[in-house]
């Protein structure tokens, strides 16, 4: 059915150039019969639109049936209350719809189906499917020894004809547990792997982990992520990390695809710009860093030596005071080694102290320089 405010958005339009043409002078029979041709056109096109879209949700269901399953060793009205059990179980799924047995006797009658005896085999099973348009369907048998019922079931895929589930099960508790959760447990398997084979899924990691994902512009969570229940379809994956480049990578899923991404990441030309400018940074504050600490040493050493270069500079003053007024008797060669190995010391500690005093200028230099430019 299309919606009465989308026909009127196109139709509006249509009269509008109508009248558009009425004033222009066309004839009004042959202005009429453009209007009704238009809407016409445009009602055919939204009735194709909705009946693809009706069909497009409709192939997201899968359609199941369950063969009643054959008695070994209870009758086979006991079988077809498990079959029934197992066949309201499995309706509980959104995805799955599961075709009732009166459902199935009325298709197969109307088809002009005829089987003899129980149609067991998989060829059987397969065409049954055929005809009842289903895409699986799910057959078996229950059978008891002494005080243990054993159930082999099988799954078989339609179109390919294959079993692609199969499940052996041996059940001790009473028949009223059997009945009210076992045939449930057995039954959530058989839709889970029904799922599982007919949607598709997609496992992303990433290196490093922990980027964000976006599948068709919705967050999809982060790294590492698994997306399942998928259906058939194009999916725009857009990964992104902060410091890092995005990502961007498109999957074309069809039924039953699995699919498995790992991604790596390369940092972006402003992370690298930014961990440059931090090098540099700590490059110029340890430069500076060792300056003032060369600096430092430097200025140390120059005021020690100043001071000695001052002390003996006192002591030489000292011994020319004591030869000036020394008297007789008096060791003058004494005092004249003494005095000249203090000249020796002073020669030696002014050197010190002025390499101190240039060193110290120099480190100071160096510190302004950095912090000008």
């Amino acid at each position: 059915m299309i919606p009465a405010k989308t026909f009127f958005i196109i139709a509006a339009p249509i009269l509008l150039l109508g009248i558009i043409r009425i004033a222009m002078g066309v004839h009004a029979v042959t202005n009429i019969s453009f209007c009704i041709s238009a809407l016409a056109i445009a009602f055919c096109c939204l009735q194709s639109a909705a009946a693809t879209t009706s069909v497009a949700a409709t192939d997201s269901i899968l359609h199941l049936a369950v063969y009643d399953f054959q008695g070994r060793g209870i009758d086979s009205n006991t079988a077809i209350i498990f079959s029934d059990r197992f066949r309201a179980a499995l309706v509980g799924s959104a995805k799955i719809k599961v075709l009732e047995r009166s459902e199935m006797d009325l298709v197969l009658n109307e088809q002009g189906f005829q089987k003899t005896g129980a149609c067991d085999y998989n060829a059987c099973l397969v065409e049954m499917g055929q005809l009842l348009g289903i895409q699986f369907m799910v057959a078996g048998a229950v059978g008891k020894v002494d005080n243990i019922f054993t159930f082999n079931l099988r799954m078989i895929n339609i179109e390919s004809g294959e079993i692609i589930y199969a499940i052996t099960h041996d059940a001790q508790e009473p028949l009223a547990e059997i009945l009210s959760s076992v045939i449930g447990q057995l039954a959530r398997q058989f839709s889970s792997e029904v799922t599982r084979v007919s949607t598709s899924s997609i496992k992303i990691n990433s290196s490093p982990a922990g980027a964000m994902i976006s599948v068709n512009s919705k967050d999809a969570g982060a790294t590492p992520c698994a997306l399942h229940d998928l259906d058939s379809g194009l999916y725009a994956l857009t990964l992104s990390l902060a410091t890092y480049e995005p990502l961007a990578d498109t999957i074309i899923l069809s039924k039953g695809m699995h699919v498995s991404r790992q991604y790596g990441f390369k940092h972006t030309k402003e992370y690298f710009a930014q961990i440059k400018a931090r090098n540099r940074r700590f490059a110029i504050r340890f430069g500076q860093g060792s300056l003032v600490a060369g600096a430092i040493a430097c200025l140390g050493t120059g005021a020690y030596y100043e001071y000695k270069v001052r002390k003996v500079v006192e002591d030489q003053e000292d011994l020319i005071s004591a030869y000036n007024s020394a008297g007789q008797g008096t060791n003058f060669s004494s005092l004249k080694r003494r005095y000249a190995e203090q000249s020796d010391l002073y020669d030696r500690y002014h050197i010190y102290r002025n390499i101190g005093w240039i060193g110290t200028a120099i480190f100071a230099a160096g510190f302004t320089v950095t912090v000008l430019f």
